[in-house]
């Protein structure tokens, strides 16, 4: 896997890009660990299960935004900040819409996994639909 160069105020850290999906509604996951030690180092994105979005699309965490994660996402050409937020709480997130090819160059095989449980999710919300409309 390709490291990314995550930078914040003095801080400086090779990273990796961990690419997955949420398990309660298949979205996009994405979070950074340490190249070096191996250890979790920021979330990148959030679920907001009651919030809608389109495919490929993540609200941003406010933690990981605060500490420069919209910039590491421009530089790095990985997604595009959409209009519109998400909500919850008293709390409002950016959308990201994320560039699937780009990211694939950073985790191949998170890449694939998520469209792989993505494509499993919309073939379960498709059968599920046509058996309610049977009823």
């Amino acid at each position: 896997m390709k490291t990314l160069n995550y930078e914040y105020n003095d801080m400086n850290c090779k990273v990796i890009l961990e690419i997955g999906s949420y398990q309660n509604n298949g979205r996009l996951y994405l979070g950074l660990i340490n190249r070096y030690s191996g250890d979790y180092f920021l979330d990148i994105t959030v679920n907001l299960t009651y919030e809608s979005l389109d495919k490929h699309m993540a609200f941003i965490d406010d933690f990981a935004k605060s500490c420069g994660v919209i910039q590491f996402i421009e530089e790095n050409q990985l997604g595009k900040v959409m209009s519109g937020q998400g909500h919850s709480g008293y709390n409002n997130y950016t959308i990201v819409k994320f560039d699937i090819e780009k990211l694939r160059e950073f985790n191949k095989e998170g890449v694939d996994q998520y469209l792989q449980d993505l494509k499993k999710r919309e073939c379960r919300d498709k059968k599920n639909k046509s058996k309610g409309m049977e009823r």
